[in-house]
């Protein structure tokens, strides 16, 4: 009976082998899968063995792994690493014809070798086995071939680049395996085993072993080991450590996980024999912190009396590296460095011990509680358990120490624990009193402590929030008791817990003080809460049924019913404790404002919000969803030194993870604010009605986007409905009224808009498709679209605009802020306006023109400052009908290509810059007036053949001296609400001005006086 497990699995192992061989003759090239006809005549037998067999050899080449992985995966039997390279494999089986139930006339022998196979980023190069089954016993011999690192370069070489074979062991990331094993398959006996590693990276068989159990390790294990390892244990129980003969002796050289502290470890020697484990000194060392040491020998025997001795020495050990290399959070577990000295020894098997050493460490932090200085030495046996600071015998106690002692008393029988005499003082204060804990399924545990002044710091990463100390002091008290066995379940368990909290600080924050009360006492469990945090006053008050088989986790996460009332609390005192990770962007971090909120939560249907929590409360059932109540206010909310609202108030109601907005109204932005809608918080899909009236547009934009904010002024008005998905859409209407884009007035406009924001990425866009509005009392038409900038803060746009009638006096007055001019001016024209990665006016990009609309010559900007220079001829009479404005606008101004006005008394020509932010000129005009009527000019046209030889310049000067000096040249500065000019010389006139000036503004045309042009022969 005994030989059926085996007969049974060395059976499957062959039916698999054939399944498999037939996998590789498809996977493979040249292969051969053939009964060799001498070799398939049964082998002469012994003597005394008449057993026939049937003889055949599997001959596979260069089988592709990764097309054989593809094919078991079609037939169910997946492989969950990822494999490439080639294999080939050399067997010769011999089944017993005439004994096939005798699992010890099985044969097989042959070679399985590949030159190159990838296992995840586990390379091997060179590898081959020798595999023989024979007489029951497996055989894996010569086992050898190099083990590299393929995420080094020179792991993905091609042959021929590859270093020579001499020097493949030693180049980076390359290692070598050696070794043999034997398996007692019939009957089942023992297992030996012999390896030796040289240089083996630990990274691939890190990967190679996470990728096999499906785990994701986001920090990587490094390391090189070296070593001999020799392991023989019956195959019935391998799994018992006491049945193993084992011995090793290893080296690990920068042993470390992600950037850590690297270690070397080295062991003289570990071994287990005859039930005793043995390690010699196991030391542990690191090339980059010459300090660190640590050193470890001890003996414990795995059966009978268990007795154990170890020693343990070590000096600058990080206990947060340590943590790291188990795969723990050294946040959560501990940090900081330890010297240590100790020795332990006992018998476990008669419950006796002592552990005794002294402990020393500058900073040391436990679980993210902060223990300060130690250097303390303890003892620790089946009774008593010290912790007293070094020679602290007959001392005061140090005021440099957090944790000064602790002692207590114990005994430790068959099915109980009890603690007793509990005297601890740390973390400024003190802990006394008893517990007494229940081993068995019988019986009950009590804890009964009390505590004074304790102030610890607790990290509070250890509850996955964010980096930062939170600390309070604290005094109390706990009584309860609870039923032996599953602690988890409430229905048996009774007691009070009273905890006062003063001077909470989170960080170097003060949130306040708080005071709470636990009471379980029969079928009702309450919890209460009352303190002052925040700057405000908050109150929760929670009770819930007790039923049979309610354990904590459902108590917390499902209470029957809540209430929490909270008045004035401070919002900015509560978001500089919020983590980095919470916002959608770093300027909410400037939120100002008081909250308050009325909270009323119940887990059953039916319940109603206004119950008052006394008396008899429902009990929650598993699949009814919790509902609650909410009313907020919030006053004087604010957006760093920007004001959002004076008052919103909030009403809400929630039934799981779905929310109804029933009301929301108050003030935003300067103006008013309502909403109404349904949202479910888990499908981030809904729909609420938004309405604003008369809000400032700065502001009110600020919330969603600082950078647009910063370039709309005005009020606005609008509709919207907002729905859900994916990304957050609204599509609504949207009336603007004495609006500002950009130091540009647009006056009073109204729009269709869409506009979307996408919560994964972050990425917002708004597009305004059909622009209608009123400017200067002209008619604007335009479409624009606005969206997030792949730099932060900072958005890009494009635009295109139409206007015509527009009264520029008017816009001028309104874009300056000086005083209107009543005289008459209208303009129409285009302008496109865009930008990328906009972060002020200097990153707009654009172009523009106009045409004159009609206009008197007083209603342009510089000229009636331009009366005094042009003597008695009045400006005021004369009306311009011809007039073109062309420019484009880059690095934060416009810059105007061509500005001519022209009338048959005044002709005026100007290039220059205006500065977007602030408006101000910098502009070089020309101004003449008199009588440009035909016949004059024609007295001109007949004595323009004396001036051949001129210059432009002198040309120019000699025209204006025909027409009376009644022409100009001036610099126009200031601003174009209050523009000032500085009269310049003509001689100072740059020739392409001058000579544009007579072509295309005075209208004369040189080519006239013969081939050659005058402008060409300067002086």
């Amino acid at each position: 009976m005994m030989m059926r497990p085996a007969v049974h699995a060395l059976a499957r192992w062959i039916s698999f082998a054939g399944i498999l061989g037939i996998m590789l003759a498809c996977g493979g090239r040249n292969e051969a899968f053939a009964q060799n006809p001498a070799a398939a005549r049964p082998k002469p037998a012994a003597a005394n063995d008449n057993t026939r067999y049937w003889t055949t050899s599997w001959d596979f080449d260069s089988v592709d792994v990764k097309r054989l992985s593809e094919r078991l995966e079609r037939l169910g039997i997946g492989i969950p690493i990822e494999m490439e390279g080639t294999v080939s494999v050399n067997l010769n089986v011999s089944v017993p014809l005439t004994a096939l139930t005798d699992t010890k006339k099985y044969r097989l022998e042959g070679l399985v070798r590949s030159p190159r196979l990838k296992l995840e980023q586990l390379v091997l190069e060179d590898f081959q086995t020798h595999v023989q089954i024979a007489d029951g016993v497996m055989t894996v011999d010569k086992i050898n071939g190099r083990l590299i690192d393929a995420a080094l370069p020179s792991a993905a070489l091609p042959s021929a680049a590859r270093p020579s074979a001499a020097r493949q062991v030693n180049r980076p990331g390359a290692g070598r395996v050696s070794g043999a094993a034997t398996l007692q398959l019939s009957p089942l006996g023992d297992i030996d085993a012999a390896i030796t590693t040289e240089s083996v990276a630990i990274q691939p068989l890190h990967q190679l072993i996470l990728a096999i159990q499906a785990r994701n390790d986001q920090q990587p294990l490094h390391g090189v080991v070296s070593g001999e390892i020799q392991f023989r244990a019956p195959l019935k129980t391998i799994r018992e450590i006491r049945s193993w003969n084992a011995m090793t002796q290893l080296r690990i050289d920068s042993l470390a996980r992600g950037d850590a502290l690297p270690l070397d470890v080295q062991s003289a020697s570990i071994s287990i024999a005859d039930g005793v484990l043995i390690a010699n000194d196991l030391q542990i060392r690191s090339t980059e912190a010459p300090d660190l040491s640590a050193s470890l020998q001890g003996r414990i025997e795995l059966e009978r009396q268990q007795r154990f001795s170890f020693a343990i020495r070590a000096n600058d050990l990080p206990l947060g590296v340590l943590a790291q290399l188990a795969g723990a959070d050294a946040n959560r577990f501990a940090a900081g460095q330890v010297d240590l000295d100790a020795t332990a020894s006992g018998e476990l098997a008669q419950q006796e011990w002592m552990l005794s050493g002294q402990v020393a460490s500058p900073q040391l932090s436990i679980a993210g509680v902060d223990l300060g200085l130690i250097e303390h030495a303890f003892e620790f046996d089946q009774q008593h358990l010290k912790l007293e600071p070094v020679g602290a015998r007959g001392t005061p106690p140090r005021d440099d120490l957090i944790v000064q002692d602790v002692r207590a008393n114990y005994s430790l029988q068959d099915q109980r624990w009890e603690l007793s005499e509990i005297d601890a003082h740390l973390f400024g204060g003190d802990i006394s009193g008893d517990a007494s804990v229940s081993l068995g399924n019988q019986g009950v545990s009590t804890l009964n402590l009390n505590w004074q002044g304790l102030s610890p710091n607790v990290n509070a990463q250890l509850f996955s929030l964010a980096d930062v100390v939170v600390s309070a002091n604290s005094s109390g008290e706990i009584n309860w008791t609870l039923p032996a066995g599953d602690w988890s379940r409430l229905a048996d368990q009774s007691g009070d817990v009273q905890v006062q909290l003063d001077a909470i600080k989170v960080g170097d924050a003060d949130i306040g003080q708080m005071n709470l009360v636990i009471s379980k006492s029969d079928e009702s469990f309450k919890l209460t809460a009352e303190g002052n945090l925040f700057g405000g006053d908050v109150n929760v008050v929670t009770q819930s049924n007790v039923t049979d088989d309610m354990t904590w986790q459902d108590l917390w996460q499902r209470p029957s019913q809540i209430r929490l009332s909270v008045n004035r609390i401070r919002i900015d005192r509560i978001v500089v404790l919020l983590p980095q990770r919470s916002w959608l962007a770093p300027r909410f971090r400037q939120l100002r404002g008081l909250a308050s909120a009325e909270v009323e939560l119940a887990a059953e249907a039916g319940l109603a919000a206004e119950a008052e929590l006394e008396g008899t409360v429902a009990s929650s059932q598993p699949d009814s969803p919790l509902r609650s109540t909410a009313r907020i206010q919030l006053d004087h909310l604010a957006l760093g030194t920007v004001q959002i609202t004076r008052r919103l108030e909030i009403e809400l109601r929630t039934s799981g993870s779905s929310v109804d907005v029933d009301r929301v109204a108050g003030f935003y932005g300067g103006g008013r604010i309502t909403a109404r809608g349904q949202w479910d918080l888990l499908e981030n899909d809904g729909h609420i009605d938004v309405q604003v009236a008369a809000v400032d547009a700065s502001p009110s934009i600020r919330l969603l986007s600082e950078s647009v904010a910063d370039f709309v002024d005005g009020k606005l008005s609008g509709q919207f409905h907002v729905t859900g998905g994916r990304s957050i859409r609204a599509r609504g209407a949207v009336q603007a009224h004495d609006a500002v884009v950009a130091g540009i007035p647009v006056g009073d406009a109204n729009s269709g808009m869409l506009a979307s924001y996408s919560l994964g990425s972050g990425q917002w866009d708004a597009s305004f498709s059909s622009i209608h509005g009123e400017v200067a009392r002209g008619r604007l038409q335009g479409v624009a679209k606005l969206k997030s900038s792949y730099r932060p803060n900072r958005f890009d746009l494009s635009s295109q605009w139409s206007f015509e009638r527009v009264n520029f006096a008017k816009f001028i007055a309104d874009a300056g802020g000086g005083s209107f001019s009543y005289a008459n001016g209208q303009v129409r024209g285009r302008l496109v306006l865009g930008g990328e990665a906009i972060a002020s006016s200097a990153d707009l990009r654009g172009t523009f023109s106009t045409e004159l609309d009609g206009s008197q010559a007083s209603a342009i900007p510089g000229l009636s400052e331009a009366q005094r220079f042009l003597g008695a001829v009045p400006l005021a009479g004369i009306r311009i009908e011809d007039g073109q404005l062309s420019g484009t606008i880059t690095r934060g101004r416009a810059r105007i290509d061509e500005f001519v006005l022209s009338s048959p008394q005044l002709k005026v020509w100007a290039d220059g810059y205006v500065q977007l932010d602030n408006l101000r000129m910098d502009v070089e005009a020309v101004i003449s007036t008199g009588n440009f009527q035909t016949s004059q000019l024609m007295e001109v046209y007949l004595q323009i053949a004396s001036f051949t030889s001129l210059s432009p310049v002198a040309l120019f000067i000699r025209i204006n001296q025909l027409l009376s000096n009644r022409t100009i040249y001036v610099d126009v500065a200031g601003t174009l609400s209050d523009p000032k000019l500085r009269l310049r010389p003509l001689a100072t006139l740059r020739d392409e001005v001058a000579r544009y000036i007579i072509s295309e503004v005075l209208g004369i045309n040189c080519a006239v006086f013969g081939s050659e042009n005058p402008f060409e022969n300067q002086d």
